[in-house]
């Protein structure tokens, strides 16, 4: 059956075409070359879809295949390349940036050229793989924008001095709107810059009073006056990062965006690498990096630890767990040359048992705890999770509740390698009854196990830990905090066994 291609992809498939044309005649591209009258290499640069002829040059080549030339410059294609045309109009294909590993859509077409049948093969094997491990094109994406991170280091110079230059510029503000000057601007000030300067509307009492929208933390809705709702819910310190991501997209000129300050559905990369870039700005704001590195500067003067070493530093400059902790994620390795790290956000009900990995960066050679184990439950060694247990075992929470901290050394069960694990636990404003954990993992190796003197103190808990309870080759009397038997481990001694036994006969069979 005919399918229409997009216009994005005419050169593409073109050179396609004209490929299985000539190797549907028995043609080589010398004879196509002669009896076109056009270069060799010409034509091998339309085939690799580099090139897009002339009218006159195409008919020269539609002659010379012996066919017409609507049939050449047609953006159908025949049956035979169906399963390419499936391929190129596919989302992952069209949404992936695969840019970013150094591959093209060309490259990945070209790998199917002589053989079009092998695309679907190739769509149907993403497909599957996404259902095992119930994936969307989302997760493919959100995995893209994590490498996009890591090899930045996390660490982005050029939003860094953006947002200096825009933090002192709101020192001049705040002034002139009738704040108190400092460095960071309360939500007031802020809101005013976008009502003044941006002709927004604000609505702080739409999302807070409808139970489908109450968990959200903002909504954008476009148009000649555009609107902000903004959740009434909000802590003081949610509220200025909204505001100031919301700032950025305006300032940055980022016009791919989200409207939703969670996620429904992720559109294109751009708009989630807009989005991060918006949020990296945020943070960069409230936290600035000589700040941050004056927090750093002043932990690495610690040879004990204390719960304040991380406390305090929220207290005084009123922002949350998550900004301070990812903050550190970025300035350690961009500043400090301590790359080695990685972050998790876990979240889960107070009076629940599940934990879900919500947020997830790693910069490290190891597989810590990551999202694709969707089923399966994490390890309960890990510092984030005992803080979430302990805090269900004091039952409900009172009104005002403050973080808690903590810091761990763990080492794999199946590795040598150590890391400091930091984490503050809290409750989420906006949904009752729900908790939330930020850690922040350092390997501890080299010039990195000294980093921080009082990673070394010894009232901090050594544990071994793995990465789920269904992995793990720990037996329940061997650890009482198995939450779900070892039922994937058990499979893969299960194959080792018979591997092995295979292994030995045929080196027993051999002849002498």
């Amino acid at each position: 059956m005919d399918q229409f291609i997009s216009g994005d992809n005419l050169k593409l498939i073109l050179g396609l075409k004209i490929k299985h044309y000539r190797q549907q005649q028995g043609l080589s591209l010398q004879r196509l070359a002669r009896r076109s009258g056009l270069a060799l290499s010409y034509i091998s640069e339309i085939e690799s879809g580099k090139k897009y002829p002339k009218p006159e040059k195409l008919i020269q080549l539609a002659r010379a295949l012996n066919i017409s030339y609507d049939e050449l410059v047609s953006a159908r294609v025949q049956e035979d390349l169906d399963p390419l045309a499936n391929l190129m109009n596919s989302p992952l294909i069209r949404e992936f940036p695969f840019e970013l590993f150094g591959v093209s859509t060309r490259d990945i077409l070209q790998l199917f050229g002589n053989k079009p049948e092998n695309a679907q093969a190739f769509l149907s094997t993403f497909i599957q793989i996404g259902q095992a491990y119930d994936m969307s094109l989302e997760n493919f994406l959100f995995a893209a924008l994590r490498t996009y991170q890591t090899r930045q280091n996390n660490y982005f110079p050029e939003q860094e001095a953006q947002a200096e230059i825009y933090r002192d510029s709101l020192k001049e503000a705040s002034e002139e709107l009738g704040g108190e000057g400092r460095e960071a601007p309360g939500s007031q000030v802020l809101v005013k810059l976008l009502q003044g300067m941006h002709g927004y509307e604000l609505d702080t009492h739409t999302l807070s009073r409808n139970p489908e929208l109450e968990k959200f933390r903002s909504v954008y809705r476009e148009g000649p006056v555009p609107r902000l709702y903004l959740n009434a819910r909000l802590l003081e310190s949610q509220k200025r990062f909204i505001l100031l991501r919301e700032l950025a997209f305006l300032n940055l000129e980022l016009k791919i965006r989200p409207f939703t300050s969670s996620w429904i559905q992720v559109a294109s990369f751009d708009q989630l690498v807009n989005n991060f870039i918006a949020s990296y700005f945020a943070g960069a704001v409230l936290l600035p990096r000589s700040r941050m590195s004056e927090y750093i500067r002043s932990m690495q003067n610690r040879s004990s630890w204390s719960p304040e070493l991380l406390l305090e530093p929220l207290e005084r400059e009123d922002v949350t767990p998550e900004m301070f902790l990812y903050r550190m994620s970025q300035i350690l390795p961009g500043l400090h040359d301590l790359s080695k790290i990685f972050y998790l956000r876990f979240t889960g009900k107070r009076d629940g048992d599940r934990v879900h990995l919500t947020k997830e960066l790693n910069m490290t050679d190891d597989m810590i705890p990551y999202g694709l184990h969707l089923h399966e439950h994490f390890c309960r060694r890990w510092l984030p999770l005992r803080l979430m247990n302990q805090i269900r075992e004091e039952g409900p929470g009172e009104p005002g509740e403050l973080p808690r901290a903590g810091a761990q050394r763990v080492r794999f069960l199946d590795g040598d390698r150590e890391y400091l694990l930091l984490s503050v636990a809290r409750p989420l404003s906006l949904e009752d009854g729900k908790l939330s954990v930020m850690t922040l993992g350092i390997q501890l190796d080299g010039e990195q196990r000294d980093f921080f003197p009082f990673a070394l103190d010894p009232s901090i808990p050594d544990e071994l830990v793995h990465e789920t309870c269904e992995r793990c080759p720990l037996s329940s009397g061997e650890c009482s905090l198995r939450a779900a038997p070892p039922g994937i481990r058990h499979l893969q001694d299960a194959l080792q066994r018979k591997e092995k036994a295979i292994s030995g006969l045929l080196r027993r069979d051999q002849p002498r």
